[in-house]
């Protein structure tokens, strides 16, 4: 029995080798195309690299702002520093609760922050979080939380990408740099993301179902847990999207009403003077001028006016 324990355990080792030499050779050398399990890309979309780099140098925040894409392309520091309040965006391109509590655990931590605002985008309660998990994975330092978090989604590719990001990192342990424009998208200081031009031409979208996955929603009441620990402000906010696709949900109430029953809720959709044709570059996203108007209501309704020191 002992020399049977003591060959599978030889044999673990062996396999545990193989499995890294060829993660690592395939990850390096392979195109994507050949590598359906493992995702591995710095700095591609969104900033995420750049944005994880900058909330570093973070200290004392008025406002952190989390969520999706809305999030990091619809809340503008500019706006919100020219009234008084140090603002800093987290979001990421598809960023589900699963990734928000991530990041809260991992960054709050030696910040303090007066209020959280978070951009809560119907469908990233529905949708698995593999995207903006791969996406935080190859752009931040990974440490347990990255591990518990691979581990709960039960995904292969998640999990291959957390390991080979562990060797990666390991063996390229200086952050890398990226442009501040790409294609249409600039950069703002503060983790924003700016699209001046664009303009979208309506569509009928086709009918949608909100679900809420029970996985994300137990991570959402676990964000909301971690904040009144902290004893920050919470505002849930739905950011406008088009009237295109807000008119195609089918069920928006049942959504509303379980965010409503968690906290202070807003939805600015209808309550901002913006135009599909002319604020918006894609059924979701604004452009800067719609961004403008609606930050502009999201601090008259929510924060009060503070005077700004002179330089």
């Amino acid at each position: 029995m002992r020399l049977f324990l003591i060959k599978i355990g030889w044999f673990s080792v062996l396999c545990s080798g193989v499995y890294l030499l060829l993660l690592f050779t395939v990850g390096t050398f392979a195109p994507q195309s050949f590598k359906p399990n493992l995702k591995y890309t710095k700095g591609t979309y969104g900033f995420t690299n750049t944005r994880l780099q900058d909330i570093k140098k973070q200290s004392n925040l008025d406002v952190l702002v989390v969520g999706s894409s809305h999030a990091y392309r619809g809340f503008d520091p500019r706006i919100f520093k020219a009234n008084g309040y140090q603002m800093f965006n987290l979001g990421s391109s598809a960023q589900t609760p699963t990734q928000t509590l991530l990041l809260l655990k991992r960054y709050l931590k030696n910040k303090k922050v007066g209020t959280l605002l978070y951009e809560v985008y119907p469908t990233t309660f529905s949708i698995d979080g593999v995207e903006s998990s791969l996406d935080i994975i190859a752009n931040d330092q990974n440490d347990m939380l990255s591990f518990a978090m691979a581990c709960q989604m039960k995904h292969a590719k998640v999990a291959n990408t957390l390991v080979y990001a562990y060797m990666d990192q390991l063996l390229h342990p200086v952050a890398i740099t990226e442009p501040k424009h790409k294609k249409e998208d600039t950069y703002v200081e503060g983790g924003y993301v700016q699209r001046i031009q664009g303009t979208y031409t309506a569509n009928q979208l086709p009918k949608n179902t909100l679900k809420i996955d029970p996985k994300q929603w137990a991570a959402f009441q676990e964000i909301i847990q971690l904040v009144k620990q902290k004893k920050i402000r919470l505002l849930l906010v739905f950011a406008p999207v088009t009237k295109a696709l807000y008119q195609s949900y089918t069920n928006l109430p049942y959504f509303e009403n379980k965010i409503k029953a968690q906290g202070e809720y807003y939805n600015f959709n209808g309550r901002v003077a913006l135009e599909d044709h002319l604020h918006f570059y894609d059924s979701n996203h604004m452009n800067q001028a719609g961004v403008t108007l609606f930050n502009a209501k999201v601090m008259q309704q929510l924060f009060p006016p503070r005077a700004i020191a002179q330089p």
